[in-house]
């Protein structure tokens, strides 16, 4: 609300405003309804992800201060009498309120965002308003909003990682597909594909279909084709052709290494499952590791390293020594 004094009241707790409020709701408790669902529509106006957009609760936000300030002008100001009005102007203008707060809270419940999330060493499946499928790997978390219209971009936004299944647009949903991950928009028309966002690191490994990537800075874009890794280094896209299977096992509850070196599976278990990894000698983050075992028993994993390069493996409680 514009109303520096209700503002102040609801957002700053100050005890001049507070003052004045509630004294004018003990002289006017008629109105309570009216001021309490004022104040709750001001506590809910902030603007995320998926919620409403600016440009939508900037006019119901400036009918709400134009209608406020009226009746504080004509009813409450301390400094001058207050004058009588007619009961039809005074109930006209409460509609107005009560119509206004309506609309703008049920259209931000209608749009209000959703959040998803998963703990270490959990994956959890989750259904998008479209009927698009996706997997959220371990902390990982997704927000997006609530519905979906032909009207905006079906968007999603991640941090951690994620593998989607995108269906076609349905008609009362927008073609355009878009996962924001940083600074890195992943632009979809029905495709499969896996995107990490951890710590800065962006990478899209796609499986089928196709997608563009968008740096949002530079506007940067890159078209991929199914097979390809593409990670961004902070100034450019790298591209590279994979085995897709070794970046998307997961979802399959299988973890699959590579010749991948100790230093990433060391990430993989601090990322994915809550770990701090240390290693005695620098020269062993080097060392490269071929194997496979299953999400749900990293204690096989850790035995085969051991094994496999003659290593001793201390853990204690969240820590595990490479040594």
């Amino acid at each position: 609300m514009a109303d520096a004094s209700f503002r102040s009241w609801v957002k700053n707790n100050d005890a001049t405003a507070a003052a004045f409020w509630e004294s004018w709701i003990e002289r006017n408790p008629e109105k309570l309804h009216m001021v309490e669902e004022a104040r709750g529509l001001l506590e809910m106006m902030d603007f995320n992800p998926g919620g409403p957009t600016e440009e939508e609760m900037k006019e119901v936000k400036g009918n709400i201060d134009r209608i406020l300030l009226q009746i504080k002008t004509e009813y409450i100001a301390p400094e001058r009498p207050v004058r009588r009005i007619k009961k039809a102007y005074y109930w006209a203008a409460a509609a107005s309120i009560l119509i206004l707060l309506t609309a703008g809270w049920f259209h931000y419940i209608y749009n209000a965002p959703v959040k998803v999330s998963t703990g270490y060493a959990q994956t959890k499946q989750v259904t998008l308003p479209d009927n698009s499928k996706l997997i959220l790997n371990a902390n990982s978390t997704i927000t997006y909003s609530k519905n979906w219209s032909n009207s905006s971009a079906r968007e999603v936004w991640l941090d951690g990682e994620a593998f989607f299944e995108v269906a076609k647009a349905p008609h009362s949903a927008a073609p355009k597909f878009s996962v924001h991950a940083g600074t890195i928009n992943v632009d979809v028309l029905g495709t499969s594909f896996n995107v990490y966002h951890r710590k800065g690191n962006i990478a899209v490994v796609l499986e089928e279909g196709k997608v563009a990537l968008e740096n949002n800075t530079n506007h940067q874009r890159e078209i991929m084709q199914p097979g390809q890794m593409m990670t961004w280094d902070t100034h450019t896209f790298n591209r590279q052709p994979v085995n897709t299977a070794l970046y998307t096992s997961w979802k399959d509850k299988r973890l699959v290494f590579e010749n991948k070196p100790l230093s990433e599976i060391a990430r993989m278990l601090e990322d994915n499952y809550g770990y701090r990894v240390a290693f005695k000698k620098k020269e062993l983050e080097t060392l490269r590791f071929t194997g496979a075992c299953s999400t749900e028993d990293i204690n096989i994993l850790l035995a085969n390293i051991k094994e496999v390069f003659e290593l001793e493996i201390i853990r204690k409680d969240t820590t595990i020594i490479f040594q």
